[in-house]
């Protein structure tokens, strides 16, 4: 009767986790959980997400010592191929579940924070730059900056008083610039040109005309 008590050996907590689920647990769930292995897939999912169902899955399935091989096979079927064939690349391949996960995990957010950047980059770049409306001018300024008005010269055809005295002293028409008639019978209606005219006279010409002029009180 009061002999010391015998001691109970529960072992580690993953092994009383596990003779729990045995006892108590349903009797399908592991089958079930072994059938949902094969049919998991990675899709759109991020490797962290993808590992939060694929480990529980493990756990229910009881396959978390001594199946490397199976759940290795698993995620070459499941994960992105993309990624597989980076591990595959790298030169080093893992040995273990455990190394296959971390890696996957690594490179899978190496990807995704690409992608992120590249959408930035993508976004920064092709961003359209918004125009801005200057707003309205008040009356001050629109004065203020207004070209200014300016009043033309009135046209005449009136001839300068310079210009009768040379044509006069050449003996030419006061419309025309010609000889041989007066600006009253002139036939050529139009203006006489005067600059014209003085262009054409000849150094002993020019001189006789400012003799004319200079005679006339000019």
């Amino acid at each position: 009767m009061g002999g010391p008590q015998p001691t109970v050996q529960w072992g580690t907590a993953d092994k009383f986790y596990e003779k729990c689920d045995e006892t108590f647990s349903d009797q399908n769930k592991k089958p079930n959980a072994e059938h949902q292995l094969t049919l998991l897939r990675q899709g759109t999912e991020s490797a962290e997400e993808y590992f939060q169902e694929f480990d529980q899955l493990v756990r229910t399935a009881g396959y978390q010592r001594n199946h490397d091989d199976v759940l290795t096979r698993y995620l070459h079927e499941q994960v992105k191929t993309s990624i597989i064939n980076k591990i595959y690349a790298g030169g080093r391949l893992p040995t273990t579940y455990t190394e296959w996960k971390e890696s996957i995990l690594n490179i899978n957010g190496l990807e995704r924070r690409r992608i992120e950047q590249k959408k930035f980059i993508s976004a920064q770049h092709f961003a359209p730059v918004q125009k801005t409306t200057p707003p309205p001018r008040t009356g001050n300024e629109r004065r203020a900056t207004s070209a200014p008005q300016t009043t033309p010269a009135p046209q005449t055809d009136r001839v300068p008083k310079v210009e009768l005295d040379v044509a006069r002293a050449k003996g030419l028409c006061f419309r025309c610039g010609k000889q041989g008639h007066i600006s009253r019978n002139c036939p050529d209606k139009g203006k006489f040109q005067v600059h014209t005219l003085v262009t054409e006279f000849t150094d002993d010409e020019k001189r006789e005309a400012m003799e004319a002029l200079k005679k006339e009180g000019f």
